[in-house]
């Protein structure tokens, strides 16, 4: 058999869902039996993986190579299983994951037209079981099928290998990087990326990702461990950001917005302390120097960053002091120079938690978040001309640290008495925010039971 697409799936005590998975392949509208091949892979499962691949190995003798190994991890068993590609394309699939029963039909015709143009073809991304929805990144689909350029959608970023249909012959000698832990899959499609710097988008094939209760699956189990956080900044970040400097003398901003993605997340979480200075100290100083290769604008239009992760980046690029000098307040949004950060106030940033009604006075009692960026922040409730000062006390409860241990975010308990014949709801007056220099007038919403 000469098959069209071989799919290799690294297997770990995935026995629940291997027929699942194996039966999406096998019910392909291309058809199996002439077309498709599989590699199953045993990363040392200790359930009854072995027993059920034998079963579809003896089914499908043609189709089907079983491979077993002691356990080593995702990237050793998908290198594992390259040596026996014999398709014109490849997958690598996750063992719990499902296709759509078109999309290998869909991809062969993408990859079969844009020969010599592309050699990746990459699909929707749909979440089901204990998450659902499509994934972050699905705004690239909004056009349909269709060529990415990367220099005309930067932000397209490709971080799944799953979801990707490769031209065999492409891979080459390139194998997964077994030191990584994190990002292994990113790391070696976008490798393959650059080659040709476009590569396919799939609006009409979908991969189902499952997101299982147990949190048992190989990607959701990659926790950082003490020698992978210097691994993931080294072999990953580093290395793409290297690899495009090398390639073009710069790191271009399709890169950029990859390493943007990752680094996000890295930022905006705490090193544990069970981690040694000897390892975070350089970890800290590889992300600082890669943001000071990534573009202001990059960081700004990056999705799924909020303002409060924003402003810290930008922080953490420019320093405290400069930032300040940047920024600017317009119509309620944080400005850094031209570039829009984001709200300065987030809608269920602003909290109404009690207001006690006497005959003389109403006090209102809340909650506010604010943005780490000013060192100064005043709140004013505004009855009629008249405005009273809110008594502002910080809240230690809420706080959120990043990677150097310091504030993300600020949280704020305030408390504030108004003549009562002046308040008849707290919702009828201007609350405006001070920061700075700058004025916000901000809508808060109720927590409480009204007086």
């Amino acid at each position: 058999m000469n098959p069209i697409f071989s799919v290799i799936i690294p297997l770990y005590n995935t026995a629940e869902y291997l027929p699942q998975t194996v039966g999406s392949i096998i019910s392909q509208s291309l058809g199996f039996e002439e077309k498709i091949q599989i590699i199953l892979v045993n990363d040392g499962s200790r359930d009854n993986t072995e027993s059920i691949c034998l079963e579809y190995q003896e089914a499908y003798p043609d189709n089907i190579i079983y491979i077993s190994q002691e356990n080593a991890g995702v990237s050793a068993a998908r290198n594992a299983g390259i040596p026996y590609i014999r398709g014109k394309y490849t997958n690598f699939m996750d063992a719990d994951d499902l296709w759509d029963e078109n999309a290998f039909a869909a991809a062969f015709d993408m990859l079969e037209k844009h020969e010599g143009e592309i050699d990746v073809a990459a699909c929707r991304m749909d979440l089901f079981e204990a998450k659902t929805g499509y994934h972050p990144l699905d705004y690239k689909y909004r056009d349909g099928d269709m060529i990415c350029d990367i220099y005309e959608h930067p932000s397209y970023g490709q971080f799944s290998v799953c979801s990707c249909f490769i031209r065999s012959d492409s891979i080459g000698s390139l194998r997964y990087d077994t030191r990584l832990t994190y990002g292994e899959d990113a790391k070696f499609i976008n490798q393959l990326i650059l080659k040709k710097e476009k590569y396919g988008l799939l609006a009409s094939a979908v991969y189902h990702v499952r997101k299982r209760a147990s949190s048992s699956s190989l990607t959701q189990n990659k926790q950082l461990n003490t020698a992978s956080y210097l691994d993931t900044a080294n072999y990953y970040y580093k290395y793409l950001a290297d690899l495009s400097a090398e390639k073009y003398g710069r790191i271009i901003p399709y890169m950029q917005y990859a390493l943007i993605n990752g680094i996000k997340y890295r930022v905006s979480s705490a090193i544990p302390d069970s981690i040694p200075a000897e390892i975070a100290e350089p970890y800290v100083e590889i992300i600082l120097k890669l943001l000071q290769q990534i573009d202001d604008e990059v960081i700004c239009k990056t999705n799924g960053i909020t303002t409060d992760v924003r402003v810290y980046l930008l922080q953490l690029k420019h320093g405290r002091d400069a930032l300040n000098d940047m920024a600017s307040v317009r119509n309620g949004r944080l400005y850094a120079g031209k570039h829009k950060v984001g709200r300065l106030f987030r809608k269920k940033g602003f909290a109404i938690t009690g207001v006690k009604k006497s005959l003389l006075k109403t006090e209102i009692t809340g909650t506010i978040r604010t943005p780490v960026i000013f060192d100064s922040f005043a709140l004013r409730a505004f009855a009629g001309s008249k405005a009273y000062d809110c008594a502002l006390t910080p809240d230690g409860s809420d706080r959120r640290l990043s990677f150097k241990n310091d504030d993300m975010k600020r949280l704020y308990n305030f408390r504030v008495a108004i003549p009562s014949w002046k308040c008849r709801d707290p919702l009828d007056l201007k609350w405006v925010a001070v920061t700075g220099d700058y004025k916000t007038e901000v809508e808060p919403y109720i927590t409480s039971s009204r007086p």
